[in-house]
């Protein structure tokens, strides 16, 4: 009588297996068979879909696998699913004649994913015979990545990346760099690396404009000391008539207007050639011959312009197109003449301009009265200074010495790659943003490699906590007294699976314990939570309020102790002073 009874059981059991095949919802153990059918899973399609299904516990996410099928192969199949714990689904999947699917959809309960760690989540999924056996294609693993998941700070939160901006780039066999941002008045400015015992400095790539010296110089104008019929008053053709001492002035002008500190000053005639030869010994950039038909706005055989007059101080957009040296700078020879100074009554013009015959361009020309334009009005300013490591730190540094916690940083400033490099430590990662925020004002900074140290989120937890940010408030939801506790946050990345379980634990002095779930539901990005303490359960002690009070955020569940496995944060005191 026994066996009958065990007999019949197992046909029962054999039966209700059967059923759920049918839904779509059987439970098997895989098979390492794989027959050889060419059906390929090539990847998912897009991040899994919500499908709300009546409520919470209910609810699936759809997953689409792109497929390839081969042709003429239909009927009955099974989709084999292997859920995070292990378990084993089956949904029937028919193919029917003369079909060929692209995409086949695995469904999942939203249960059997959230309220995971990232690390822990991977469904795998198979193509296999009706019943679950044979395998018939490769497996197709899911994780975090596949799934909606929330993404409350950008990846420059993220511990594997450092802060920072702009792009590293290593000046090789000594050439200049341009820097990536434009200067006051819009001025682009380049790298003129060192010589030997001359320093490196920094200089304008283009002469300034009748546009920006009126910006600079109170009753500029163009026409002042000219009785010519040239047509050079233009708003973006290069000023002209100035003097040294007008170009002191501008120069002075300019430094004022530069709220990053900078003082800018006229290049020394050493400097001026080295960087109008880009670094060469020949008496041009292109060579010993005056003629250059790209690059020169002078008399001669180069291409005039329409009409007898001074180019552009930007590069052209139409013919002529006078061409750039090797180091970015236009119009460094022709154009019009500019001043150098050596020391401070020892100007010189360099550079000839428009009118000049080439073969006189290349030798400066010495001007003993700095209220004189010397040979002809046509001579004007490129303005330029000089940035070293020290200096340029020291400014980057001022950017920072209102805000207490960032003066303590120290900066490394690298003059030929126009690199800023922040280190030290600062007690939240939100502070080396502010201090990203706060440097990125300053244009001649190109890049910026932010090194600060901040305390790092512990292997296996998926948030830290730090101090309370803010006031403190008392608030009665639902006639019960409570304080509002707004507590720092830094989420890791990634995040579990949208919709988990957040909860807030406090645990009280003595063993007590509170907790409530998460009140943005999802992490959000204002780097905050709120922690809502029963008023009557915490203790006052001389004014300190919360003496002896932690919280911690678990996952999938309450903590009712610090030692709780459903922990996913630090634990950290809280206390403030009551009003």
């Amino acid at each position: 009588m026994s066996q009958r009874r065990s007999r019949m059981g197992l046909r029962i059991a054999a039966g209700v297996v059967r059923g759920l095949l049918i839904l779509g919802l059987g439970f098997v153990f895989p098979t390492s068979t794989c027959a050889d059918t060419g059906i390929t899973l090539l990847g998912w399609d897009q991040v899994a879909s919500h499908i709300p299904t009546g409520g919470p516990s209910r609810d699936l996410f759809e997953l689409a696998a792109r497929v390839r099928w081969p042709q003429g192969l239909s009927g009955p199949h099974g989709l084999q699913i292997v859920l995070p714990s292990g378990q084993v689904q089956v949904q029937n999947f028919t193919v029917k004649p003369g079909q060929t699917p692209r995409s086949i959809p695995f469904y999942l309960p939203g249960a059997a994913v959230r309220n995971l760690r990232p690390s822990q989540l991977a469904v795998r999924v198979t193509v296999t015979g009706p019943g679950g056996a044979p395998v018939l294609s490769n497996t197709l693993v899911a994780r975090i990545e596949n799934f909606p998941h929330p993404s409350p700070a950008p990846t420059r939160f993220d511990e594997q990346h450092r802060y920072g901006w702009g792009s590293s780039r290593k000046n090789e066999g000594g050439a200049a760099r341009l820097l990536d941002r434009a200067g006051p008045l819009g001025l682009r400015f380049a790298w003129i690396p060192a010589n030997g015992a001359e320093s490196g400095f920094y200089l304008a790539t283009t002469e300034l404009s009748n546009a920006q010296a009126a910006r600079l110089l109170k009753g500029y104008n163009p026409r002042n000391g000219r009785s010519d019929e040239f047509l050079l008053e233009a708003a973006q053709q290069p000023a002209i008539g100035l003097t040294p001492n007008q170009t002191r002035e501008m120069l002075s002008q300019l430094s004022k207007l530069d709220r990053s500190g900078i003082a800018y000053r006229l290049p020394s005639t050493e400097e001026w050639l080295r960087a109008a030869r880009a670094g060469r010994d020949t008496k041009f950039w292109w060579g010993d011959a005056p003629s250059q038909p790209t690059a020169v706005n002078w008399l001669g055989p180069e291409p005039p312009l329409a009409e007898d007059a001074t180019a552009s101080t930007q590069p052209a957009t139409s013919e002529p197109r006078y061409a750039a040296n090797p180091w970015g700078l236009f119009h460094m020879f022709g154009n019009v003449a500019e001043w150098c100074a050596d020391g401070a009554e020892r100007f010189e013009r360099l550079g000839g301009h428009f009118r000049t015959d080439p073969e006189e361009a290349a030798e400066p020309i010495r001007v003993e009265d700095a209220n004189s334009t010397g040979l002809d009005p046509y001579v004007g300013l490129r303005p330029a200074f000089g940035l070293d490591a020290e200096s340029g730190a020291r400014l980057i540094q001022k950017a920072l010495a209102n805000d207490q916690p960032l003066a303590r940083l120290q900066v490394r400033f690298t003059p030929d790659e126009a690199r800023a490099t922040l280190t030290g430590s600062l007690p939240d990662a939100g502070l080396k943003l502010v201090a990203d925020q706060k440097i990125a004002p300053i244009w001649f900074v190109s890049v910026l490699e932010n090194q600060v140290e901040v305390p790092k989120i512990a292997p296996g937890h998926l948030a830290r906590l730090g101090a309370i940010k803010g006031s403190v408030r008392t608030v009665t939801p639902m006639g019960h007294w409570y304080y509002e506790v707004p507590l720092e946050v830094r989420w890791g990345n990634p995040l579990p699976v949208q919709g988990s379980d957040w909860w807030v634990n406090i645990f009280l002095p003595g063993g007590g314990h509170q907790s409530h779930r998460l009140i943005s539901v999802e992490p959000d990005r204002t780097g905050i939570i709120k922690v809502m303490v029963e008023h009557a359960s915490i203790p006052n002690v001389q004014g300190i309020v919360g003496v002896g009070a932690r919280v911690g955020l678990s996952l999938g569940g309450q903590a009712s102790t610090p030692s709780d496995a459903n922990l996913v944060s630090n634990v950290v005191p809280i206390q403030w002073r009551s009003k």
